[in-house]
């Protein structure tokens, strides 16, 4: 189909054999060698399956421009369009060849433009505008479910934006604005009318495509015009199109007018050009969709708002004039105020002033200002938020570093908790948990406050 090139791995197989008419000697000494080498390869492939090694780095470290996390391992990208990836490698997510973690920065590929990662896969797109896949699963070459790429593979040119949800399905846009899904689908969330799949390559859904996010039971696409389409299971209002369906494979139109959308769990936020923002879908404690249990279509619950996330149990909000709004389950202290309250109603915070960006990582908040300082907040089980401090939640906005350009956080279920960010000069700063060296400091100890990468 248009666009779909599978492309070749970067290593090909050799086949060797011996001639039929070797003597009869030189055959024997063969399939010895031949069993030997099965042996070592055996146990070289056992040792590739160990964790925690600690491995020295390769390349020049240094002027990040752009970076990823996902739940145990990193990629960053550099100035000069050097790729770097490090962490977890089970799945050969790391790109390099093994499935051996990486405890430091390993350089994998130069000419990219951007990466993103998932627990168990990564892609980028270099700057020719080619799509490379990595790691298990659907990667869009014909591969299945178990299947582990450990090295880039290309899957198809022309290519502007991907994205990878963590139940193996991907997506990508390409530079005219076509939008490409595949993978498992088994919840009909890749918005193939044609039924269930699974799809082993990228097939061609709509065109006109700004935006793309793809969550565990639903989708949500955004048009170039602002239109809000939305397909998979909406048993919880997911769809926000004014139905329960339980599975529909087709997209639907349900908003006009969106400038962005977000998600967690199974509750979607939209903000409009207008700077209104809506949310939907399902929340048990009824305080995050205007003290509704659930909504299947976009409840309206305030204006002015330029950018807006919901997170496990918490939405977070910054209105145009730069000032930082939550609301939910205090728990974890994701309100912010110290008060540990719960709120149905949007919450003015009284430390920041002045936010520009959020910074996502479920029950860990954080935001950075116009000024570059990096504030966090909320559950600290594993020093997370980067004080230097392992209390069980922090209910206040703490300063943690300045001049940072961009944060990224991964928590969800389990111990998956760290930060990494980007200062002003290019150098990567980390911090939580480093089980898989995913902290990139040659070590697998957890940390309570920022350590600067240097390879």
């Amino acid at each position: 189909m248009p666009g779909q090139n599978t492309g070749n791995s970067p290593k090909t197989a050799k086949e060797k054999g011996v001639s039929k008419h070797a003597k009869s000697h030189t055959k024997v000494v063969a399939a010895a060698v031949a069993a030997v080498a099965a042996l070592l390869l055996l146990a070289c492939f056992a040792l590739t399956r160990r964790r925690g090694n600690v491995i020295k780095g390769n390349g020049k470290f240094e002027n990040v421009r752009q970076i990823s996390v996902s739940s145990r391992h990193c990629a960053a990208v550099t100035d000069t369009g050097d790729l770097y990836t490090w962490g977890d490698n089970e799945y050969g997510q790391l790109g390099d060849g093994t499935q051996e973690d990486r405890s430091v920065p390993q350089k994998i590929m130069s000419n990219v433009s951007f990466v993103t990662t998932a627990p168990m896969n990564t892609a980028c797109i270099t700057n020719d505008d080619e799509l490379y896949v990595w790691g298990r699963g659907y990667i869009g070459d014909g591969s299945g479910e178990s299947d582990c790429a450990t090295t880039p593979v290309m899957i198809m040119g022309d290519v502007a934006s991907v994205s990878i949800a963590s139940n193996y399905e991907m997506s990508c846009i390409t530079k005219n604005g076509d939008l490409y899904t595949w993978g498992d689908n088994s919840v009909a969330t890749l918005g193939i009318d044609s039924g269930s799949g699974p799809y082993y390559h990228p097939m061609m859904v709509m065109s006109n495509v700004a935006d793309v996010q793809i969550s565990q039971h639903t989708t949500m696409v955004l048009t170039t015009e602002g239109d809000l389409y939305s397909c998979g299971m909406g048993g919880m209002g997911g769809l926000g199109d004014g139905t329960n369906d339980v599975r529909r494979y087709y997209l639907k139109k349900i908003m006009s007018n969106v400038r962005s959308m977000a998600y967690a769990r199974s509750v979607w936020t939209a903000v409009t050009e207008d700077g209104d923002l809506y949310a939907w879908g399902y929340d048990g404690n009824c305080l995050l969709i205007g003290g509704e249990r659930s909504s299947n279509v976009p409840v309206k619950i305030m204006t002015n708002v330029k950018d807006a996330r919901p997170y496990v149990d918490i939405i977070t909000a910054i209105t145009e004039d730069g000032a930082l709004y939550n609301w939910g389950v205090d728990e974890a202290g994701g309100i912010g105020n110290g008060g540990y309250s719960d709120s149905s109603a949007p919450v003015k915070n009284n430390t920041i002033t002045n936010a520009d960006k959020l910074v996502s990582g479920s029950w860990t908040h954080g935001c950075i200002t116009s000024d570059g300082d990096l504030y966090m907040w909320g559950y600290n089980k594993y020093g997370q938020l980067g004080t230097g401090e392992t209390s069980e939640s922090v209910g206040e906005p703490r300063l943690v570093l300045s001049n940072i350009v961009d944060a990224q956080a991964y928590g969800y279920w389990g111990d998956y908790y760290f930060i990494a960010v980007i200062d002003t000069n290019g150098d990567v700063y980390t911090w939580g948990k480093n089980t898989d060296g995913q902290l990139g400091d040659g070590t697998t100890t957890d940390s309570t406050a920022p350590i600067k990468i240097t390879v």
